[in-house]
Order: C-alpha cells, then structure tokens, then sequence
C-alpha cells in the first residue's frame, strides 16, 4: 500500500517553476520528484505565471 504526500501550495509553485524559470520538461519534473505527470502538469497550469498577473 503507498502513503499519499502532501503538498504545499509553495512546494507546488516551485516544482511548477522547474518548467517556467528551469525549461525542464514535464517528463523529467515528474521523474526526478516522484510525481505523477499529471499532477505535474495541472500544477503547472495552476501556478503559471501568465495566471498569476
């Protein structure tokens, strides 16, 4: 049985931030932090910075 992990809003933004200020893809975010690509992806979208302005 896996354990679920929780995440702050600010862990979110910054892992999201990879994408935006790091050019990493979705693929290598997802890999290297042990997150599901789509949860990845969806914090992507919520925290982008186009959104936030």
């Amino acid at each position: 049985m896996t354990t679920r992990n929780y995440y702050s809003p600010e862990q979110k933004a910054a892992i999201a931030a990879l994408h935006w200020d790091e050019k990493q893809t979705l693929s290598q975010i997802s890999r290297e932090n042990k997150i599901s690509i789509s949860a990845v992806r969806r914090w992507v979208r919520e925290y982008s910075p186009a959104v936030n302005e």
